[in-house]
């Protein structure tokens, strides 16, 4: 009886462009520890971004993994993130599984490694009525019907009536310096 080979072959996936995106966070996914290249272990997790704007060849909308060592220290990469998606300083404590379906703004780049291109996200951008892109006609919206971009529990994402800017209303802050 002959034997069956098996192939394996490296999946490629369809890269998104490089500039600013739409992001919405669609799962947290917890790698466990793993070994730096120090030979560290260290607990790495990673946010997968489901690109709002961008579909890949058959329709469906790119994804992109943002991995980071699971750590709010001062200079940690989950610092940042949070950061720049809420705009203050992370808790002593954060739970993570409540950033699944925040929506920002990502600026996505090309990175060359060892041969390969791998798409980096480089920066986050709240969503505001300026930066949100359109929606196409007849196209559903995201939004749950809480109208919290699905972020209930985790503080700093709306602002309150009180605090937000009429729209119309043009600051020191609507023109360059």
């Amino acid at each position: 009886m002959a034997e069956e080979l098996i192939v394996i072959e490296k999946k490629r996936y369809q890269l998104p462009t490089p500039g600013l995106h739409h992001g919405k966070v669609i799962d947290v996914k917890d790698y466990g520890l793993v070994t730096d290249f120090r030979g560290e272990k260290r607990r790495r997790c990673a946010l997968v971004w489901e690109l709002q704007d961008e579909k890949d060849s058959e329709g469906r909308p790119i994804v992109i993994y943002e991995s980071f060592n699971l750590t709010i220290e001062k200079k940690s990469r989950l610092r940042k993130i949070w950061t720049e998606i809420f705009g203050r300083e992370p808790d002593d404590k954060i739970v993570l599984n409540q950033l699944v379906g925040i929506e920002c703004n990502l600026v996505v780049q090309h990175n060359h490694k060892n041969g390969e291109v791998y798409a980096n996200v480089e920066g986050h951008f709240p969503l505001t009525s300026r930066n949100v892109p359109r929606k196409a006609k007849n196209q559903p919206s995201d939004r749950n019907s809480s109208g919290t971009n699905g972020a209930e529990g985790v503080t700093g994402v709306r602002k309150p009536k009180s605090e937000i800017e009429d729209p119309t209303t043009i600051t020191d802050k609507d023109t360059p310096s």
